[in-house]
């Protein structure tokens, strides 16, 4: 989504491709942009590809932007609605307080999520656990959770943050030094952005760097593990959804790359998707 994000988030080479490519380099300034807001967008481009005869395709991106795509978020903006709370209360406390089941449900250093439920709470005066998701997929939809092996995935993910470094991922970051890019990356704690901010910020030396790369390795593997679970989750979300309403319309699968023959995969999904 961020425009000046590029090396760190792997952003491939969209506006030289032969491929139409959307939802890139969308902000321009450094701001939130909510999974409501995500939808709605999207569910325009989605029209817009339809009427060119085409399919949309989703690849990556966040598991709670996905989400929406099926189950619409509140349109409530944490930044519209400021929460009565100081610095010396703790926000899961407060949740805890207001709705047990769910503050449960969410860990304690998960700001975001329950940032997002308090404001439901006071925007709306419902409970968040009382809030329950309306199942409404854009379309038809065949879904790919894409998984490997442990060992394969981290190694994958150790060499992938060195080639970032050398395709010069320090460099990409030094203008955003001093802005209010710099302030955004470190309140969202953008994986390896901060880190590297952090290390230029401590004018620290060379084997401080390796003790920094060394850190973004293992917060982008505990991330991947994290995302594991997200899917897990997220797929048995809409599995029970799927077999409530007997739905054809929702078709899920789970390929491992590192133990699957891919090519044989991806022909049989797509004959899967042409019955559709």
């Amino acid at each position: 989504l961020y425009e000046p994000l590029r090396i760190g988030t792997a952003k491939p080479d969209w506006q030289d491709s032969n491929t139409p490519h959307h939802m890139f380099d969308r902000m321009k300034v450094p701001q939130d942009f909510s999974c409501a807001a995500y939808r709605k967008e999207v569910e325009q481009l989605v029209h817009d590809i339809w009427q060119r005869g085409a399919t949309p395709l989703f690849v990556g991106g966040s598991g709670f932007y996905l989400r929406s795509l099926f189950f619409p978020t509140e349109n409530v903006d944490p930044q519209d609605i400021p929460l009565p709370y100081g610095p010396e209360i703790n926000l899961w406390d407060a949740l805890f307080a207001i709705d047990p089941d769910r503050a449960l449900k969410i860990p304690r250093n998960d700001l975001y999520r329950i940032t997002r439920a308090l404001t439901i709470w006071h925007a709306t005066g419902i409970k968040p656990s009382l809030n329950s998701p309306l199942f409404k997929p854009l379309a038809p939809t065949v879904l790919l959770f894409l998984t490997r092996d442990r060992a394969d995935l981290y190694n994958r993910i150790n060499n992938r943050v060195d080639a970032m470094l050398k395709a010069g991922w320090q460099q990409e970051i030094v203008p955003l030094m001093g802005t209010q890019w710099q302030s955004f990356i470190m309140r969202k704690k953008l994986i390896g952005y901060d880190d590297l901010i952090s290390f230029f910020l401590s004018d620290a030396g060379t084997q401080n760097l390796s003790d920094t790369i060394a850190i973004i390795k293992q917060r982008t593997r505990n991330y991947a593990k994290r995302q594991e679970t997200y899917s897990r989750m997220l797929e048995r979300e809409l599995l029970a959804v799927a077999n409530t309403n007997s739905s054809s319309a929702l078709q899920l699968h789970r390929l491992n790359l590192t133990s699957m023959d891919v090519d044989l995969y991806i022909k049989r999904l797509l004959a899967q998707v042409n019955e559709l």
